[in-house]
């Protein structure tokens, strides 16, 4: 099982294309509903915890948080999210990441390999990865 987490905050902070283009990027690996979790310290992170989620994932993912706020202004998404918007935020996330993505990602011996991963893309603190919820973080509402 692997995770992604992304801080609320962060997520609040964006504007709605970027949101809505965060929700499909998401989308497209099937991560829909996150859970919230409250980690040490109290800022609020929605998980995603899914068996599907692979390094490569990762990396595309964290290339697209670092480039978030320098997407393309012309780019605007539509509002709904069917086979053919999905097709339409396929392409683009396609075609915007591809080449600026780093992969493969060499893993020194002994290191994370989610952040190795992560921190190759440049991706923001407010994006993480791991191979399970981190130890210490609680549900919210628990």
């Amino acid at each position: 099982m692997a995770t992604i987490a992304i801080r609320q905050s962060a997520v609040q902070a964006m504007a709605a294309r970027q949101r809505k283009l965060t929700r499909w990027v998401l989308a497209e690996v099937g991560l829909i509903e996150p859970a919230q979790y409250t980690a040490p310290g109290g800022a609020v992170w929605l998980i995603f915890d899914d068996h599907r989620i692979g390094l490569r994932d990762v990396a595309y993912f964290g290339r697209f948080a670092a480039l978030l706020a320098s997407l393309p202004a012309g780019y605007t998404p539509p509002d709904a999210l069917d086979d053919t918007t999905r097709a339409d935020a396929r392409t683009f996330a396609r075609n915007y990441l591809d080449g600026r993505v780093v992969w493969p990602v060499p893993i020194p011996d002994g290191a994370d390999p989610w952040e190795t991963v992560l921190s190759a893309q440049g991706a923001p603190a407010s994006v993480r990865a791991a191979d399970s919820v981190p130890a210490g973080w609680t549900p919210v509402g628990e």
